[in-house]
């Protein structure tokens, strides 16, 4: 009997006939199916810390009984930062005349922690929650092993780092409307602050909101790409209309370095030729989360784990076969 005569498929269709189905519980999976073979194939592993948590261990305040010793505090103090990411400040910073170059991710920090006060509590009057500003930070680490015979493997170090917010119009992430040259690539931001949908329907459960990328800095390759799919699977699970990032450059009009990392990814520009006041320039991308983009799946990883489901019923319907 053929399967079309039994109401069965022997198979199910592969991931190429099935990234237009938009079950997205199932899409953000093979999300992180991709992420997790991702971080295999760069020894890295990424950790999403908390603006609650990224506050307290910037402070100092981590309650009874916390350890001195904790190595994620050790990595996100402001030395450590500095440190780490130091070539990123060089790259990031926008006045070429200035000394020093600006920290670039310290300052990113810094800026989140400060919104956070500012959006948590205005005259005494509690607006959001730590939560509903999305703040975070996406660190990266690298563990390799130790040429000592034995020694199995080195303390995991650093290798990336991404700040994320809530895209709201301020001026600590030049967002504000006097940080613009021009008030009419200012305006095209408008309905994203107030998190409209801008002609895409998207299911009710689907939050007013859109996450920002403040910072991303990556120390070899392929940690960038990986941050960014880790950044937009939170999105995803956060059920935020979308994520927004500058691809910065340091000269008007030029393509910014970092604007097919973004591509890769699904990324599409939102303003193009962003001039602002403080001398930066770039352009401003966008990435909806609904529908689901996939660009930057490896396809290979989700044939293996991915098809549609195997009867009539089940035939638009996602199915996992890997590790969830």
């Amino acid at each position: 009997m053929s399967a079309s005569d039994s109401g069965s498929s022997a198979e199910g269709r592969g991931f190429g006939d099935v990234v237009g189905l938009q079950d997205a519980k199932r899409l953000a999976q093979i999300l992180k199916q991709s992420a997790t073979i991702h971080e295999s194939r760069l020894g890295v592993f990424v950790q999403r810390v908390s603006i609650a948590d990224l506050k307290r261990l910037r402070s100092g305040n981590m309650g009874p009984g916390a350890l001195d010793e904790d190595p994620l505090k050790k990595a996100l103090s402001p030395q450590s930062i500095n440190r780490t990411f130091r070539d990123c400040a060089n790259e990031l910073s926008a006045n070429l005349n200035a000394g020093p170059a600006e920290d670039a991710v310290n300052s990113s920090i810094d800026m989140i922690i400060e919104q956070l006060g500012d959006d948590t509590s205005r005259n005494g009057q509690r607006q959001l929650t730590a939560a509903q500003t999305h703040g975070a930070v996406f660190v990266a680490w690298q563990q390799t092993r130790s040429t000592v015979p034995g020694a199995g493997y080195r303390a995991p170090q650093l290798v990336g780092i991404c700040t994320t917010y809530l895209f709201v119009p301020s001026s600590r992430f030049d967002l504000d409307s006097r940080a613009f040259r021009k008030p009419a690539q200012y305006q095209k931001l408008h309905p994203f602050f107030r998190g409209e949908s801008n002609g895409i329907t998207y299911p009710g459960e689907f939050k007013k909101a859109y996450i920002y990328i403040d910072v991303l800095c990556s120390k070899q390759p392929g940690v960038g790409q990986l941050l960014l799919q880790n950044v937009y699977r939170s999105a995803l699970q956060r059920k935020v209309k979308g994520v927004l990032a500058l691809a910065f450059t340091k000269t008007a009009k030029a393509r910014p370095k970092s604007q097919s990392s973004f591509e890769r990814q699904g990324f599409q520009t939102l303003v193009n030729n962003v001039d602002y006041d403080s001398q930066q320039y770039g352009n401003i991308m966008l990435k909806r989360t609904y529908p689901v983009i996939l660009t930057g799946v490896d396809e290979q990883v989700a044939e293996i784990c991915v098809r549609t489901g195997f009867t009539k019923k089940t035939a638009n319907t996602l199915v996992t076969r890997c590790q969830k």
